[in-house]
């Protein structure tokens, strides 16, 4: 015994009835707000656990937060809150003279930058002063051919 179905389109008065939800009816049409973007906030390593109870409560004593510690078997990992936490953090860290383990922020890094399609005749002296006076700052310029 095979079902009979009809052709005509359900409207969305008929769907609510079965027990649909309705969807707006421009929901897909609706942009997203764009995402915030955020920079990663690399953790510190203390190496010596012995330090930790001072430094925690001197950075708590400075509003220095940090999300979250994890003991290492060679010290202590403590991720700061803010980029901002993390710069003072670190400079505390070498007032004291702590022993311990930083990364450098993803925010501090100088970009590197390709150009292609550049001829190989281009002296790369000129390329570094056209660059420059657009305002970038050159670290190294590497010819690549291909």
């Amino acid at each position: 015994m095979t079902r009979q179905t009809s052709k005509t389109p359900i409207t969305p008065q008929e769907n609510t009835q079965r027990g649909h939800k309705r969807q707006p009816e421009n929901a897909f049409d609706k942009k997203r707000p764009p995402k915030e973007k955020r920079t990663q906030i690399l953790p510190i390593i203390l190496k010596n656990k012995e330090r930790w109870t001072t430094l925690s409560s001197e950075l708590k004593r400075l509003n220095l937060n940090f999300v979250k510690a994890k003991n290492l078997n060679g010290g202590i990992s403590f991720q700061p809150e803010t980029a901002e936490d993390y710069r003072k953090t670190v400079h505390l860290l070498d007032e004291e003279k702590v022993e311990s383990y930083t990364y450098q922020l993803t925010i501090e890094k100088p970009p590197r930058v390709v150009i292609c399609g550049i001829l190989a005749e281009i002296n790369t002296t000129d390329i570094k002063n056209d660059l420059e006076e657009k305002g970038f700052q050159i670290n190294s310029i590497i010819t690549i051919t291909i």
